[in-house]
């Protein structure tokens, strides 16, 4: 595990700046890294579940450990999964699901989907003592990156300007910046 590779991960997870000395996140994206910065994002957000839970109780901790993630992923995984829904759901032909999905407005179905995942994710999260929830979080964060390599890896992707690029090799940066 490199640091150019970690940095370029960090680069394409999450909104941390952590760029080359050109500004750019790197040359080649540290899919190995992946799992390692989503064990670094759930124990963030159990140190955000875990003040707001005494701040404020459970529920208070939960939706901190869920902003937390949000924040600093961008929202990115959001953003996807609203868009998958919107895509999915969507009446229309097989061919128009892509773009819709590519379509930067979002649309009810993807809402719908937002607000039931936030919903759930913040009911689950504040039914868990904080002593369970952070190998919860920290192995969640581990695992969905882990899975994020695996679909990379093993699944084609439709088009080339997606994030699918990933298991070519392309950069961090370019790959940031396509959309969903």
């Amino acid at each position: 595990m490199s640091f150019s590779s970690t940095r370029s991960a960090l680069a394409f997870l999450t909104v941390i700046p952590v760029a080359a000395r050109d500004g750019s996140p790197g040359e080649r994206l540290g899919r190995a890294v992946f799992p390692a910065v989503g064990l670094l994002l759930g124990l963030v957000a159990w140190v955000a579940l875990w003040a707001g839970s005494l701040l404020g109780g459970p529920l208070f901790g939960a939706v901190a450990a869920l902003a937390t993630l949000a924040l600093l992923t961008g929202g990115l995984h959001l953003d996807c999964f609203a868009d998958c829904a919107d895509g999915l759901l969507a009446t229309g032909s097989r061919e128009r699901r892509p773009e819709i999905m590519r379509d930067p407005r979002l649309g009810a179905f993807g809402v719908i989907a937002l607000v039931l995942l936030l919903l759930a994710d913040a009911a689950l999260l504040q039914q868990m003592s904080v002593r369970l929830a952070l190998p919860a979080l920290i192995v969640a964060g581990a695992v969905s990156r882990l899975a994020m390599v695996a679909v990379l890896v093993a699944l084609p992707y439709i088009r080339p300007e997606g994030l699918g690029r990933g298991a070519t090799g392309e950069t961090a940066e370019t790959l940031r910046s396509a959309p969903c």
